[in-house]
């Protein structure tokens, strides 16, 4: 049996698998950023400062990606490095 697509619904087929890898870099950006934001790590410094969450450049906008705990998995494309 053959069955014959209007154009809108081709589209939207070829479409899907765009949307999902969209969907799915979104969701790990999302969770990235609370790993960031939330996740204690050994920032060096004064006793106060030792273990505190990084920050996500994301969301904290004056922060690097040096010592962030999901710099490997995170997706952000605009990954920046202190000197």
């Amino acid at each position: 049996m053959q069955y014959l697509l209007s154009e809108e619904e081709y589209k939207a087929l070829k479409d899907a698998p765009e949307l999902v890898r969209v969907q799915q870099r979104d969701m790990l950006q999302k969770l990235c950023t609370m790993v960031a934001n939330h996740m204690p790590v050994e920032r060096g410094g004064g006793a106060e400062e030792l273990w505190k969450p990084w920050g996500c450049v994301l969301t904290h906008h004056r922060w690097y990606c040096d010592k962030c705990p999901v710099i490997k998995e995170c997706p952000n494309p605009g990954k920046e490095w202190s000197d």
